[in-house]
C-alpha cells in the first residue's frame, strides 16, 4: 500500500473516531469539533512526512487554511469568554 494511501485511510478512521467519541460524549459546540478535527488532521499530516513533494504541495496549503480557521474559531471563542 503506497503512503498516500495509508494517509488517507488514517486520517479517515482517526477523524470518524474522534466525532464518535465527541459524539458520543455529548459534546454539542460544533467549535469543539472544528477545532479537535483540524488538531487531528496537522498531527497526522505531520506523522505523514514521507509523502513525495507533488502529494505535500496541496496539503500543506490545506493544512495553511485550516490553521488560519483554527485561529480564527479560537480568538472567537477567546473573545466570547472574555466579554460573557
Amino acid at each position: 500500500m503506497r503512503v498516500f494511501t495509508r494517509y488517507l485511510i488514517f486520517l479517515a478512521v482517526l477523524e470518524c473516531l474522534l466525532n464518535l467519541v465527541l459524539m458520543s460524549a455529548g459534546v454539542g459546540d460544533i467549535d469543539i469539533y472544528i477545532i479537535s478535527n483540524i488538531l487531528v488532521y496537522l498531527i497526522v499530516t505531520l506523522v505523514f512526512t514521507r509523502l513525495r513533494p507533488s502529494a505535500r504541495q496541496p496539503l500543506q496549503i490545506y493544512g495553511i487554511v485550516l490553521f488560519f480557521v483554527f485561529v480564527l474559531v479560537t480568538a472567537l471563542k477567546v473573545l466570547e469568554s472574555v466579554t460573557a
